[in-house]
């Protein structure tokens, strides 16, 4: 018989993590094509992963879908999900904690970078990749723009006319001495806590001045109209990752005074940047149903 049941191991909803979100939102669309699929919370504690089921709706986006479970039937189904169905780690837990039979890893981001740990991935779990960039050897591409509808430039004036600067630190603290750019004010991963609230800052913003060169929110500021500008390269690790990313702009200091690399042809960049985008965000249902059958076949 087939495999049509899935666990999705994710930490609990939070607004700031794009692989957070892209993990909830997998969970969300393998329910919406049929699949019986559960979210395991997972949280981090004394250098390991711990795993449980809750229905506490605290913990999760609303507008997702997921499977529910009564709690006198939520340890037999899980136990029979690790057992004969299909079971997606991210690239942050090592090895195979819930000793689960069939294996996905979904590598969100580049292994180890986050928790200094290899996965240890078992030689016949099914490797899926955000991006090509973060994973050789992988089974196939699942990518997920991470861009709420709130996330738009209507009735903005031009980011040229605005007099807003941002200062986003995010990742990039594990990679640069960061510090406050002049004249900005810092963006921190827990403010604003909407969307909603988000947005109506980026579209006052000019630059948001971004340390952390995979970050979500420079492709939100995109599409509020905002300039994204970066300020280091140490996190790029591949030199494809610099073709792949939106269109950023640089911040190039000289003996303590910056300026801003503007390319002339950068609104036709951002242009094409928001069209892909657009067109990545249609194909999200149909690539994870393919993404569905071919961890199935894997696995028959």
């Amino acid at each position: 018989m087939a495999i049509h049941k899935f666990i999705v191991c994710a930490p609990p909803y939070l607004n700031g993590s794009a692989g957070v979100i892209v993990l909830h939102e997998l969970c969300d669309a393998l329910v919406r094509l049929g699949y019986e699929t559960y979210i395991l919370l997972m949280q981090y504690s004394n250098g390991s992963w711990n795993f449980n089921y809750s229905d506490d709706d605290k913990f999760f986006n609303k507008k997702l879908k997921k499977n529910r479970l009564d709690s006198d039937e939520m340890e037999l189904v899980i136990n029979s999900i690790l057992d004969n169905g299909i079971c997606i780690y991210p690239e942050v837990v090592q090895g195979n904690p819930l000793s689960a039979k069939n294996v996905v890893r979904y590598f969100l981001y580049h292994e180890g970078k986050i928790t200094g740990k290899s996965s240890n991935q078992g030689e016949s779990d099914f490797i899926v990749a955000y991006s090509s960039v973060f994973v050789k050897n992988y089974h196939m591409e699942l990518f997920k723009p991470v861009v709420d509808d709130a996330m738009h430039d209507a009735g903005a004036a031009a980011s040229k006319d605005r007099s807003l600067n941002l200062t986003y630190f995010g990742k990039g603290v594990n990679y640069a001495n960061c510090f406050l750019i002049d004249n900005s004010v810092e963006l921190a991963k827990d403010w604003p806590q909407t969307k909603e609230q988000l947005a109506t800052l980026l579209r006052s913003t000019r630059y948001l001045f971004c340390w952390d060169n995979h970050s979500s929110i420079a492709v939100d500021a995109i599409h509020c109209g905002a300039i994204p500008v970066l300020i280091q390269k140490n996190q790029f690790i591949d030199e494809n990752e610099l073709d792949r990313s939106p269109p950023y702009l640089w911040l190039v200091i000289n003996d303590g005074v910056g300026s801003i690399e503007h390319p002339p042809d950068y609104e036709q960049k951002r242009d094409a940047y928001l069209k892909m985008i657009a067109e990545r965000k249609n194909e999200w249902l149909e690539n994870v149903n393919s993404f569905a059958l071919a961890s199935v076949h894997h696995f028959d």
